[in-house]
């Protein structure tokens, strides 16, 4: 079998054959082919030992940022519960104060109706005391 992979393959390794050499079992060219197979194998774990690294550090990042986003949902969810309920509490507390500001506003109306007629009477008597006024003033022909 081959331990480096495919018929043709290139790279550390390729083409090695497990316990058997070129030279027909010379413990030269299987030490040799141990030798090329040790440094394969270290070349291998001297990339896959930081990916994996890597690959652990990604994990654990993205289980730590669904953790802290699952907290500042809860937060939030919380915080809106919280608005909603202050809002019922001041809607509550100013419902009267809302109807007596209503009851105030039309009293003021009616107060306003009543100062409009009353300018409109005094206008009026004004207008009527001018014409007396004139009246008397201008000695009659």
């Amino acid at each position: 079998e081959y331990m480096g992979g495919a018929a043709g393959a290139t790279g550390p390794g390729a083409g090695l054959l497990a316990g058997t050499g070129g030279g027909g079992g010379d413990p030269r060219v299987v030490a040799e082919e141990m030798a090329a197979l040790r440094v394969a194998v270290q070349d291998v774990c001297k990339v896959a030992t930081p990916l994996g690294k890597l690959i652990d550090y990604g994990r654990e990042d993205s289980d730590a940022m669904a953790k802290e986003l699952r907290a500042h949902l809860a937060d939030a969810a919380a915080l809106d519960e919280a608005v909603l309920r202050l809002r019922r509490q001041s809607d509550a507390e100013l419902a009267p104060l809302t109807t007596k500001l209503a009851e105030v506003e039309d009293a003021i109306a009616g107060f306003r109706a009543r100062i409009a007629a009353q300018k409109a009477a005094i206008i009026q008597n004004d207008e009527s005391i001018q014409q007396m006024l004139r009246a008397v003033a201008v000695p009659s022909r």
